[in-house]
């Protein structure tokens, strides 16, 4: 009795370490697709000031 407490108890300490592990990893792709999130953010901000000053240079053009 005492040595299937003492496996089971080794193997929840087994299954706790993985969860860990696991969650370490999720936090780390978050980070990652964070950054992405933000570079994507910025670049659209840029495509959009862009568009601003075509739209602004076009406008002085008449045909």
């Amino acid at each position: 009795m005492t040595s299937e407490i003492g496996r089971s108890a080794g193997i929840a300490a087994q299954v706790t370490t993985a969860i860990a592990g696991n969650i370490t990893s999720v936090a780390a792709v978050a980070e990652v697709t964070d950054a992405g999130a933000r570079s994507t953010e910025t670049a659209a901000t840029s495509v959009t000031t862009v568009i601003a000053d075509l739209r602004t240079l076009l406008s002085q053009f008449r045909v």
